[in-house]
């Protein structure tokens, strides 16, 4: 095999079915910005390590995006630029938003900006609806910033907002399980790939593999499909070895604290008792309580005085291989560390609230089939305190925690209790900031 003009080059591995999973955590600040990378072959393959880092010659790839956005806009701008144009294919198969937070999506229009971007082939979000995103605007109000003009779009109509930037498809995830449906599958393939390439994207029922519901929803005005599914459904990547899934899982904001929200508007606007919902049904109102200074001072007014800072729906999602239960003969390697891996799923939370056993022990059920294989686990909510759960850990038993945060001083982000009891159970914990040395990167190798 040539080795090209470094005498360092290696050859790591051979085999009829490689697998490579590359991911990184970037070092964006207070948010999120998670890229990855699946890369397969059915064909006999090589994987060679050289100076330039890891590659498997003649492979397919697959990348997708988990949330992004930061408190600190301009870093956040830096680093998702930067890798638009490491992109060659200049696109990603998904990109999944965790929710209606700025910090976490206020990067979406430089990601997929038409100049200097890339294209999202699907879009993945939490269902959320009209009350609640108002209620997300309400929370970003109350912090004292400007909202950014997106991030206000993003609120009036996010399928709108992101059918702007061209998807094919936009996935809302539901809490729940939906009715079968005996049709055609949601194929996620992007235009062009091969049929019969190893990265054949399905959207399919978890478990007993039915089909998902295939009829999109016919949205005036927006070029993309727009589908909505139940979070008992899995995106199901066939990738040569076996199949690498993509699992949501959404929890749904406290209905109770909605109503005490919708009355406090009311009151504030002089309202009559009650109008909220309806009033709010109409685009055009909900597009003059986000862009008035007056209606945005009384959604950040109720947001405070109904949630006080308590978090909203979130979309979780869990990224390994799942196998069929045949019995197959798989080396798994560590890459980044060099040496054979146990487990190589990862699993993140956005900013959902699992301090509260009733939360966590949900969480945990929903994720039972791949409670053994999560490797990295990415604490809730930045690492705060009043996220989290020692019972979780203790479950999942992950080698490594994650947070991405840079808050202000009184934040805690993440809270120094949360960090220490990660390492009381012997995780390594991985603080990420706005730092380039401090990104968190990891790869995989499935070798059959």
């Amino acid at each position: 095999m040539p080795t090209g003009s470094n005498a360092t080059t290696q050859i790591i591995a051979m085999g009829r079915n490689v697998l490579m999973h590359s991911r990184c955590q970037q070092a964006v600040g207070q948010g999120g910005f998670h890229t990855a990378k699946l890369i397969s072959t059915e064909d006999p393959a090589i994987v060679v390590r050289s100076h330039t880092g890891i590659r498997v010659e003649g492979a397919s790839s697959f990348r997708y995006v988990y949330d992004c956005g930061s408190r600190q806009v301009g870093k956040c701008r830096s680093v998702v630029r930067s890798f638009a144009s490491s992109v060659r294919e200049r696109r990603i198969d998904i990109l999944f938003l965790s929710h209606f937070d700025e910090d976490h999506v206020n990067g979406v229009p430089h990601l997929l900006d038409p100049v200097d971007g890339i294209k999202a082939d699907t879009v993945v979000l939490p269902w959320v609806d009209d009350v609640e995103r108002l209620i997300a605007f309400g929370r970003a109000a109350s912090r004292g910033r400007e909202v950014g003009g997106f991030f206000r779009s993003f609120v009036v109509d996010p399928v709108a907002a992101l059918d702007v930037f061209g998807p094919r498809r936009i996935l809302l995830v539901r809490h729940g399980s939906g009715e079968p449906d005996d049709g055609d599958v949601i194929d996620l393939r992007p235009d062009g790939r091969d049929p019969d390439g190893p990265f054949g994207a399905k959207v399919i029922r978890d478990g007993v593999r039915r089909v998902a519901p295939a009829n999109p929803e016919s949205i005036s005005g927006v070029s993309a499909a727009v589908y909505v599914i139940f979070d008992d459904m899995v995106v199901d990547v066939s990738a040569g070895v076996g199949s690498w899934v993509f699992k949501p899982y959404v929890r749904a904001c406290e209905q109770a604290r909605v109503a005490n929200f919708e009355r406090e508007v009311e009151r504030l606007l002089a309202w009559p008792w009650g109008s909220f919902p309806s009033k709010i049904s109409d685009p055009a109102i909900r597009h003059q309580l986000v862009w008035s200074k007056t209606s945005t001072k009384a959604l950040a007014a109720a947001y405070r005085s109904a949630f006080g800072d308590r978090n909203l729906t979130s979309l979780c999602v869990y990224s390994g291989p799942r196998w069929d239960g045949s019995p197959r003969k798989l080396l798994l390697f560590d890459l980044t560390k060099f040496d054979v891996a146990s487990k190589i799923g990862w699993l993140a939370t956005g900013d959902i609230p699992l301090k509260d056993p009733a939360e966590a022990m949900d969480l945990l059920a929903h994720y039972k089939e791949q409670e053994a294989s999560v490797a990295t686990f990415g604490l809730p909510h930045h690492g705060s305190v009043k996220n989290y759960s020692s019972a979780v850990v203790a479950t999942l038993r992950p080698q490594t925690c994650f947070v991405s945060a840079k808050p202000p001083r009184n934040w805690n982000h993440p809270h120094p209790s949360v960090m220490a009891d990660v390492a009381n159970q012997g995780a390594i914990g991985i603080h990420v900031d706005d730092t380039e040395a401090s990104a968190f990167s990891e790869t995989f190798l499935l070798v059959h």
